[in-house]
């Protein structure tokens, strides 16, 4: 895992029933895994989604109820967290993920959103590739998820889409955990301890979404961004002088509105170095709008050896 600098306070990890987590093997391909055996940060995306959405929520309640009052949980923020490895992809990773509902509050001290927050983590025994036949080694930590999301009516009208309560069996109907989420001035604060390297930087070349970039929910799937501005990332590193021979351990994505197949974006990043890694943090700017645009997508990456 990371130096702590990169990473933002996260909420912990509570103590949940049984009902609200689950854990289940989940198989590996070998493009999630990096050539030297370490999970792709952007493949526990799919990992955390097997075990929480089609194994956990789809068996809850709380999806069930929620359609059928027309609520749609959309997600806000998503962090990956790389861990250690070699693993094999002949392995499964054991993923275990939970769930809890929150609320979070305005300046007045009110309730401002209902959250659904999901942890999650995957843990395997290392291994490699080639050495099938071979005993596998110690439990290593793969990686960690955090997603958080905000309960909407997305198809009322704009002025009822605010969801303030539930209607949930088994839940108050304002959850009492109170989340503070996180701002977008945090994640595109520099970690304490980075050397910038050089100013702010607008990629030249602009990202074109087609419809291989989007899933069934319409619009750009979530975890394209992060993939997408590793690139970005690693053409400022490269024309910096310092490498590219890096692998993405951290993506701390804020998304405040999506992109659609057909539409156009410009990254906007700072760069800089920590320690012995590097990283980025920036924004995807609709072309639109122009460099001043106001941010869709906010992203903080870290890059290590």
């Amino acid at each position: 895992m990371l130096d702590g600098a990169m990473r933002l306070p996260l909420p912990p990890w509570p103590a949940l029933p049984a009902a609200q987590q689950a854990t289940l093997p989940v198989p590996l391909r070998y493009e999630d895994l990096a050539q030297d055996g370490r999970l792709l940060v952007s493949t526990l995306g799919p990992l955390y989604g097997a075990v929480a959405w089609r194994e956990l929520l789809q068996k809850s309640p709380v999806a069930e109820t929620a359609q059928g009052q027309g609520l749609v949980p959309i997600l806000t923020r998503l962090v990956l967290d790389g861990g250690a490895g070699p693993f094999s992809p002949a392995r499964p990773l054991d993923v275990t993920a939970g769930y809890q509902l929150a609320h979070s509050c305005d300046a007045q001290d009110q309730v401002a959103r209902i959250h659904l927050q999901i942890w999650a983590e995957a843990r395997g025994r290392s291994g490699h590739a080639y050495d099938l036949l071979a005993s596998p080694g110690p439990e290593l930590l793969a990686g960690r998820v955090y997603a958080e999301h905000v309960f909407t009516r997305l198809f009322a009208p704009a002025t009822e889409r605010k969801v303030l309560r539930l209607d949930l069996p088994g839940f108050p109907p304002v959850p009492p955990e109170r989340i503070d989420p996180a701002t977008a001035d945090q994640l595109l604060a520099l970690p304490e301890g980075a050397e910038p390297l050089g100013d702010d930087h607008l990629d030249p070349s602009p990202v074109l979404f087609s419809l291989g970039h989007t899933d069934s929910n319409q619009h750009v799937n979530s975890l394209v961004y992060p993939r997408l501005f590793e690139e970005s990332v690693l053409r400022k590193l490269h024309t910096s002088g310092e490498g590219h021979q890096l692998l993405v351990r951290y993506a701390d994505c804020m998304y405040r509105k999506p992109f659609f197949a057909g539409e156009a974006a410009r990254v906007r990043l700072r760069a800089f170095r920590l320690g012995a890694e590097r990283g980025a943090v920036g924004v995807f700017l609709p072309e639109s709008e122009g460099p001043q645009g106001r941010p869709s997508v906010i992203v903080r990456m870290l890059l290590a050896p």
